[in-house]
């Protein structure tokens, strides 16, 4: 039987075998995609942490301030290390000097019998040796931290292994459900009595509609039968939509007629939704924090044994500012449980408080302990500056400053006064910052507890978490306290229970305690068993590979068998066992790479950006104002086109992004990449740039944009994540005298020449930068570099702000400097 469904466009030939009396088979068609956010691979789940990768901060100050503190802490280390090896050879080569001495003696004694040989160790290599008041220079080591760093995070949380995709299955975070989603399926029809004048429908459950999703065409039972079909019947539907060979007999076939430049630049994969069982392994490793690493390739759970060095530490400042890798609330809400949820705790490496601490240590204790103490708490400076504070003025409200050698001379022994901390107000309900949970290591079964040392930096933090517990604490208990009633009352329930228990008599005490022995003899029994359960390894809890059954909501195409796109009619054909949600899965990032993009004002209007994007497969032209973003997409050329194809056009200013991008990706035109995108990009190559850098590159571009006219450099794509190559000119010059090539990094901008030298390795491309003659001083930015260019370009700059905010949200939103 044909099923003709000319409302959502769909056809469907029904098999045989589930036809039956009365079969009722509905079909829907949504233009919006309301199921795929319940699939297992729609969203990457991201733990939410309070240390994030230096290379996701998003401002550039917090960007620049936190890799000059990395670059701080790297070189306390290498010196530190570069003196205990310069120290360690130095006795070393004393104790061969004492060695070779004392065999020199050994070797004047006459008596030969009597000499001890003595082993002279050989020398080892002699360290650098560090000058005083010199450090070493570690940036090359900076660099190559903070891209394992960025590398080691992206591969560890967005690499596609970590969904645990089958080979059937679709991979939202590659592809894109696009086209809407078509409900075909069989439903339960109502009960229905014929009468002599009238007939009555028996609803049920309120008039909900049953759907039948265990029709299922019988495709073995039907090869085993006869399919042999009268060559009459074959001739008499030969003309018809009709499939009568034996392979498509058994078979659901479902037609779909598709939007006609959807499927213009990629073919899309049919599937099917549903939920079914599945055997998932159990996986204990994704249940940690990351931590970034020199390797860039340790698993979440796998730490060092050296996890307080540099390499383990990602952005001090990713608590206070914006963060690309942090996850928003929205996704926190969608994977959040009812469950509780396991905190992260940050690895801190233990050390002695009673010796010279050196600055890594002193800031590490800075870092962590601060935070936990109270506000109201004063230490012993604090108290001498609210001395001099209060102290006598002078005539103009100054303090006389104390001469430089009393200073040096006296030094002011300060000590902890806490009996001076009883007159300082304090809060009723204690505030405390956010802080990272602290790694404790575990007791060991055959240590007893006993008092905390406090001597090392664990124990401290140790006691200070308990002091903060308590504060936290203490406006409980004064709220959970009895009333004066509650209390009377309690006392004479007292004095009851204590008069029944007198009257009892000796034996029935014993009873008691007998009784309260065996309940506690049991309790402990229980505790005991549930402590030998919980001992068990990690290790061996790793080994165990057992799989769980699982319900697993996903897209699968296993259950679709030779799916046929006709692009002349745009009909997509293909067979099925089984009806239910059917959707079209198309390539999220075809478009990507980007081949040209450039910025310009608009000649006609100043007002107006013209902002050109040449993608994959379409050139998009985008005309900015302070009203909104207008234009349109048509097909790449290389002349002029007098009356262009337009696949998509705007022709009122659109002011919100969102339905900008839903637009965009209506037509199957997506230039809005994720943070994972760099996995799925298949067309070219490009090279993903530095985060606080490409931003702030934005702004520069946005505030001169009705000046400059900038453009893409074929080098961008070649060179490293920290530089920047991009080219640009005066936009009212028509003559290329203006044309400049710039090399943006974090620290510097430079007007450069650029060529490729050759390389041993094939993978790798080595770009040389020569300095051309308009780098007259040092530019910290572009602002500076075009401040070069033209000296008032500080007053030509784009001073209206709604314009200035769209044109930097649209660069923002498409990354032209990562993309192309």
């Amino acid at each position: 039987m044909l099923a003709e469904f000319k409302a959502t466009g769909v056809e469907v030939q029904i098999p045989k075998s589930v036809l039956k009396d009365c079969v009722t088979i509905r079909s829907i068609h949504t233009d919006f995609d309301n199921i795929s956010q319940n699939a297992k691979s729609f969203e990457t789940t991201i733990s939410t942490s309070l240390n994030y990768p230096t290379a996701g901060i998003v401002n550039i100050e917090d960007s620049v301030l936190n890799e000059w503190l990395m670059q701080q802490d790297i070189q306390e280390e290498t010196l530190t290390l570069m003196l205990t090896r310069r120290q360690e050879y130095e006795e070393t080569m004393q104790i061969i000097a004492e060695k070779t001495e004392a065999a020199a003696k050994a070797a004047k004694q006459s008596d030969a019998d009597k000499t001890v040989k003595i082993i002279i160790p050989k020398a080892p290599k002699e360290p650098p040796f560090v000058p005083t008041g010199m450090f070493p220079d570690i940036y090359n080591d900076f660099l190559r931290m903070e891209e394992s760093q960025y590398s080691g995070y992206l591969d560890e949380v967005y690499h596609p292994r970590h969904l645990d995709m089958q080979e059937f299955e679709i991979n939202l975070r590659q592809y894109i459900m696009l086209g809407g989603i078509y409900a075909i399926m069989f439903i339960r029809r109502p009960d229905q009595t014929q009468f002599e004048k009238f007939n009555i429908v028996l609803h049920e459950d309120g008039r909900v509609l049953h759907t039948m999703p265990e029709m299922v065409a019988e495709i073995q039972v039907a090869r085993m039968r006869s399919t042999i079909i009268p060559r009459k019947t074959r001739e008499t539907f030969r003309g018809t939509k009709m499939k009568l060979e034996d392979d498509e007999l058994p078979y659901f076939i479902v037609t779909l007629q598709l939007p006609q430049d959807l499927c213009k630049w990629s073919e899309p994969v049919v599937c099917h939704f549903m939920t079914e069982k599945e055997l998932v392994p159990i996986d204990y490793k994704r249940d940690s924090l990351w931590m970034p690493t020199m390797q860039g390739s340790v698993r979440h759970s796998n730490f060092s044994e050296s996890a307080g060095s540099t390499m383990y530490r990602g952005s001090r400042y990713s608590v206070d500012s914006s963060n690309i890798f942090r996850p928003t609330i929205r996704s926190l809400l969608r994977q959040s449980k009812v469950e509780s949820v396991q905190l992260a705790e940050t690895p801190l490496e233990d050390f002695n408080l009673l010796k010279k601490l050196n600055h890594l240590e002193i800031r590490a204790l800075e870092k962590h302990c601060l935070p936990r103490i109270i506000s109201t708490f004063k230490f012993p400076v604090d108290f001498r500056d609210d001395k001099r504070e209060g102290g006598k003025m002078g005539l103009k409200g100054l303090v006389k400053r104390p001469e430089a050698e009393g200073v040096v001379n006296q030094v002011e022994n300060l000590e902890l006064d806490f009996n001076s901390q009883l007159n300082n107000a304090e809060r009723m309900f204690p505030h405390f910052p956010t802080v990272d949970d602290i790694q404790y290591p575990p007791p060991s079964e055959d240590s007893e507890p006993g008092p905390i040392t406090v001597s090392t930096a664990l124990g401290l933090l140790k006691s200070i978490d308990d002091i903060k517990l308590k504060y936290r604490q203490k406006p409980l208990d004064l709220l959970n306290q009895p009333d004066e009633q509650d209390k009377k009352s309690k006392q004479k329930k007292m004095m009851v229970k204590e008069d029944e228990e007198y009257q009892e008599g000796q034996t029935g005490r014993r009873k008691t305690s007998k009784l309260y022995e065996k309940i506690r003899s049991s309790t402990r029994a229980e505790k005991a068993e549930k402590t030998d359960k919980f001992s068990i390894s990690v290790s061996e809890k790793i080994k165990m590979d057992e799989l769980q059954e699982q319900d697993v909501t996903h897209w699968t195409t296993k259950y679709i068998h030779d799916p046929i796109l006709d692009r002349a009619t745009s009909r997509l054909t293909f067979k099925t066992d089984r009806l239910g949600y059917f959707g079209l899965a198309f390539k999220r990032y075809e478009h990507f790479p980007f081949r040209e993009w450039s910025m310009q004002p608009n000649e006609e209007n100043p007002d107006e950006i013209i902002l050109m994007v040449d993608t994959y497969h379409v050139r998009i032209f985008f005309y900015i104002t302070s009203k909104g973003v207008r234009g349109y997409v048509t097909d790449l050329s290389k002349g002029y086109t007098a009356k262009p194809i337009k696949y998509l056009e705007i022709l009122e200013p659109i002011s919100d992004f969102r339905e900008m991008r839903k637009l965009f990706m209506s037509k199957n035109i997506n230039i809005f990449a994720e943070n994972d995108a760099s996995f799925y990009i298949e067309n070219g190559y490009f090279s993903m740039k530095h985060v606080a850098l490409e931003q702030h590159t934005y702004n520069i571009m946005a505030l001169h944009c009705k000046l400059m006219k900038f453009y893409r450099s074929s080098w961008n794509r070649l060179a490293s994540r920290r530089d920047i190559i991009m080219g640009m000119k005066i936009a009212k010059e028509s003559s290329d005298y203006s044309e400049v090539t710039l090399r943006i990094t974090p620290e510097n901008t430079t007007f450069v020449q650029i060529s490729e030298n050759c390389s041993d390795k094939v993978n790798v491309i080595v770009l040389t930068y020569n300095n051309t003659w308009r780098n007259i001083s040092e530019y910290t930015d572009l602002h500076q570099a075009i401040n070069s260019m033209v000296p008032n370009a500080t007053e030509l700059r784009n001073k209206d702000s709604i314009l200035l905010h769209y044109v930097t949200r649209m660069l923002k939103e498409i990354r032209l400097l990562s993309f192309s």
